[in-house]
């Protein structure tokens, strides 16, 4: 890729780990004060999870599994919940890194998504056309 060129981040919500307790203060409407003005921010991001239908639409699974979505991209935006190290490694070096960090205490470490150059030519997994690292 170009440095300084146009990259996409794929985050995968359901990968993303979250403190104990921060997902049922979300669904009870429990944000810190800053969290609406940072998810503000997200008005300039695209959004990958249905926006809505309800039951009637997806079925009972479908609408617990969107709102599940909905409350981890909420967390993205509280700063009291988003101050993990967020990384890009190479697809190569993803599962060395991991096992380095769990093994030096941080269980919780994930792969959350990629980094591709173009994902219009790239594929969920990172291979084919564009540029993929792991986040």
């Amino acid at each position: 890729g170009q440095p300084g060129g146009r990259v996409t981040a794929r985050i995968r919500l359901e990968s993303l780990p979250c403190l104990p307790g921060a997902i049922e203060c979300v669904e009870k409407g429990i944000f810190s004060s800053l969290a609406p003005a940072n998810q503000r921010l997200s008005l300039a991001m695209r959004q990958s999870f249905p926006p809505g239908g309800g039951v009637a639409e997806g079925g009972a699974a479908e609408e617990a599994e969107r709102r599940n979505l909905q409350t981890r991209w909420s967390l993205l935006f509280d700063p009291q919940t988003s101050g993990g190290l967020l990384a890009s490694v190479p697809t190569e070096n993803v599962e060395k890194c991991l096992e380095a960090l769990r093994e030096g205490g941080y269980k919780q470490a994930a792969c959350i998504g990629e980094v591709a150059g173009d994902l219009s030519e790239s594929t969920s997994s990172g291979e084919g056309g564009g540029e993929c690292s792991q986040v």
